[in-house]
């Protein structure tokens, strides 16, 4: 039996949203830890803390 467009096309884009599907949980285990670092700096609740005494 030939391998015809259709199995040829489909398996590109099964390669294709693998692809996709592995890039993301790269990023979401590797990056995602780094952007929370550089988002929140350390002791960012004492200006807050300080006005509230004052």
């Amino acid at each position: 039996m030939p391998l015809h467009y259709g199995k040829i096309f489909g398996i590109i884009a099964l390669l294709t949203v693998l692809a996709f599907v592995l890039w993301q949980l790269w990023i979401a285990f590797f990056a995602g830890e780094a952007f929370d670092e550089k988002v929140a700096p350390p002791h960012a609740e004492a200006p807050l803390v300080e006005m509230g005494r004052a």
